[in-house]
């Protein structure tokens, strides 16, 4: 081991490799080729859910400069075909700045000085979802996918009380959503659910299967709760028993997975925009932008992204090439 610096800090990781401070460049174009990249907006976190020890490891929200972004990201664009936008907060990017940047203004910059290239966002809220990426995903979806995976963690507003999430409720969460599924007529819709949070009762889980059950979630990443060394949640009492844990979770995976079915079947026979990830057991695995998974046929040489038709075949959907 040479050094341990912050990820964020990319004088001190070239300094630590013994690079040029001017070398950002030619470092990004060492990477691997891939059809995706991963663009880092911000780190850190303003909130402080009881769950989670984010804050302490990470520290305050931390946003990276808008030039500096888009920079970053014709250099990706240079080698790859889609560019997600991560970070621990994304959806608060800009608000320590005090120049009125936002997460939708960065989005709108990106798809005007970065062209060709699809945008995604990884994990943002709901709520935090604003009018003009709403706009961009209804207007141009080849340049930011109709895609979200916004935090739920669950659909009982007492325990997202309990939870510190403090700034949406079940019923702010679900109008966000609806509005843009009726706006949206692809959307991929994936959220984050604890079970067995500590306190959590049937009643409370009835809540989230409420709800999830009403929205159209193409999938959902369950978990139990667990332990986090810091986190306050530790003082809110013993979590539910790990057996009734696993069923709970067990029935909102059964209800993801239905809608996703349905979600699948009203897909067939449409267009999908779908770059190729990877070549495996003689086809292609693909990725749409709504966040399916699809796979070609191998056959030939395929370019990284293409339009396709999609069908179903034996529970797997399938692209067929425009």
């Amino acid at each position: 081991m040479e050094a341990v610096v912050g990820g964020a800090d990319r004088s001190r990781v070239l300094a630590a490799l013994g690079l040029p401070a001017g070398s950002a460049g030619d470092l990004l174009r060492s990477f691997a080729r891939g059809t995706r990249a991963w663009l880092k907006i911000q780190d850190g976190c303003d909130e402080h859910c009881t769950f989670c020890a984010t804050t302490l490891a990470r520290g305050a929200n931390r946003s990276r400069p808008l030039t500096d972004l888009v920079a970053e990201a014709r250099l990706l664009s240079e080698q790859h075909e889609e560019i997600v936008l991560t970070g621990v907060h994304i959806g608060t990017y800009g608000q320590d700045t005090g120049r009125g940047l936002t997460l939708g203004r960065l989005v709108e910059e990106l798809v005007r000085q970065v062209p060709r290239v699809r945008f995604r966002l990884s994990s943002v809220e709901a709520t935090e979802v604003d009018d003009p990426l709403a706009e961009l995903m209804i207007g141009e979806p080849a340049r930011l996918a109709p895609h979200l995976h916004a935090p739920l963690q669950s659909g009982s507003d007492r325990l997202l009380k309990r939870m510190g999430r403090h700034w949406y409720t079940a019923r702010s969460y679900r109008e966000r959503i609806e509005w843009l599924v009726e706006r949206l007529p692809r959307l991929g819709l994936g959220a984050d659910v604890i079970v067995g949070f500590p306190g959590e009762t049937a009643r409370d889980h009835q809540a989230t299967l409420e709800l999830v059950t009403a929205l159209p979630f193409t999938y959902l990443h369950v978990f139990p709760y667990s332990e986090r060394p810091g986190a306050s949640a530790r003082r809110l009492g013993r979590p539910v028993d790990p057996r009734v844990a696993a069923g709970r979770g067990a029935e909102l995976r059964d209800i993801a997975a239905s809608h996703r079915r349905t979600y699948e079947a009203r897909r067939d026979g449409g267009p999908a925009d779908v770059v190729l990830l990877a070549r495996q057991g003689g086809r292609f695995e693909g990725l749409t932008e709504d966040y399916l998974t699809v796979y070609l046929a191998a056959d030939r040489a395929r370019p990284p992204r293409l339009r396709a038709t999609l069908h179903q075949q034996g529970g797997v959907l399938l692209a067929d090439a425009a």
